[in-house]
């Protein structure tokens, strides 16, 4: 090397050096992007819906000159002045609870710091408040999740080094029952995701459904086989069974229990008198009882049949590839269907005519209404999703991060 480029070589590593320097002095910044410990993100914010309201939470790291925060609300999208609102807060503050909002509207959240009386804005965060309170079982990871009204994020969760098999929901309270597969045993649980009280069982629990009337929970179980019911904690009624039932649904008029039982191809009714049984379906997967016609919607291999009380099929939708899970919107009188199979989910009227279809899906396994906004939730287990659908069909919101989401219950 000449002498010359070594002079080069030294001038060009003097001015890397020097830049280096100033780059870290630049990074000091706590904003900048390319601050090696805050990334730009000196904090944590997050806001979170509820019923009319909305939380709102930050963390920062301790920065110098740091008066306070100032947090702008508006209307995402657009809205009038009256939509904005504007709060400035003490810097020892961090987080903030927004009330008074419109259900259904979706809220743009910014948080600005306060260094000399001007604001350096931050990230922001949008979410949209509304009274659904929907639970999700993520059944293989043993955890049962609240999210909040709009899907966006995780209010409360209940968990168990187990397997959860099943879910059902408390209207009147907004709770949730579940069933610990391996433990043998059903958990109510609070939203705030505590324990509230629990049923220990004879058999591994495969399916549940809560009778909230008359404070009973059906409990179908394996090895033993078998139907129990427990009345305000107590065991007051125990069937056995050649095959235990994978689906449950009760007719809440009458207190009757509907079941069905693919491996054996049975569809069972039990009343306070008696047990009944229907032989000979073809892998009847699911069961949701419809109280305005007075029958029981069956998905079984292939179709998707109504029986009345004395197991009569009063109508048959074909075309199905092993349907998973029924839902029916009561208020508008449609069947939602999970047509796992086909990777998609079908929304039929009571006379067996299809309205929508939706496709964008893997393998869609449960499905439940919001009976208020005409919304479908749906669990893709293979993705790992929770979708969330407009009665037309389109999809609004896809929330992931799930193991196995096979259970879904939604109170509007």
């Amino acid at each position: 090397m000449n002498r010359m480029n070594r002079k080069l070589l030294l001038l060009f590593l003097s001015a890397l050096i020097t830049a280096a320097s100033c780059s870290n002095r630049d990074r000091d910044n706590p904003f900048d992007p390319l601050n090696p410990d805050t990334g730009g993100e000196p904090f944590i914010f997050n806001g979170m819906a509820d019923d009319e309201r909305a939380h709102l939470t930050w963390s920062v790291t301790d920065m110098d000159d740091l008066e306070g925060y100032v947090l702008v609300r508006s209307v995402l999208g657009g809205g009038s002045p009256d939509d904005t609102a504007r709060y400035e807060l003490p810097v020892n503050q961090v987080l903030y609870q927004d009330k008074g909002l419109t259900n259904g509207t979706t809220y743009l959240y910014n948080l600005g710091f306060l260094f000399n009386g001007i604001p350096t804005w931050t990230n922001s965060d949008t979410l949209t408040p509304g009274s659904t309170v929907p639970w999700v079982l993520d059944g293989y990871a043993g955890v049962l999740i609240r999210l909040s009204p709009d899907g966006r994020d995780r209010v409360s969760s209940f968990s168990m080094s187990s397997v959860f098999s099943d879910l059902d929901v408390v209207p009147n309270d907004e709770t949730a029952w579940v069933s610990d597969y391996f433990n043998k045993k059903v958990y109510h649980i609070g939203t705030d995701g505590q324990l509230i009280e629990h049923i220990e069982l004879s058999g591994y629990p495969v399916a549940l459904a809560v009778d909230d009337i008359r404070a009973r929970v059906w409990v179908s179980q394996a090895d033993p086989a078998a139907l129990v019911r427990y009345t305000a904690g107590i065991r007051d009624a125990y069937f056995e069974m050649s095959d235990y039932p994978l689906s449950l649904s009760i007719d809440h008029e009458s207190g009757a229990l509907w079941a069905c039982s693919p491996g054996s191809g049975t569809v069972i009714k039990v009343d306070d008198a008696s047990l009944n049984r229907s032989s000979g379906h073809d892998s009847p997967r699911s069961v949701v009882f419809d109280p305005v016609a007075r029958v029981a919607w069956i998905a079984t291999r292939s179709a998707v049949v109504s029986l009345n009380s004395q197991f009569v099929q009063m109508s048959l939708i074909g075309g199905f590839s092993y349907p998973e899970d029924l839902a029916l919107d009561m208020e508008r009188g449609h069947l939602w269907i999970a047509d796992t199979g086909n990777s998609r989910v079908i929304k039929y009227d009571r006379e067996g005519n299809q309205l929508v279809s939706v496709s964008g899906l893997t393998e869609p396994y449960s499905v439940a209404i919001d009976t208020d906004k005409e919304e479908c939730w749906i669990t893709d287990s293979y993705e790992g999703e929770v979708v969330k659908v407009s009665g037309e069909g389109q999809i609004l919101k896809r929330k992931d991060g799930f193991l196995s989401p096979f259970g879904i219950a939604v109170i509007p």
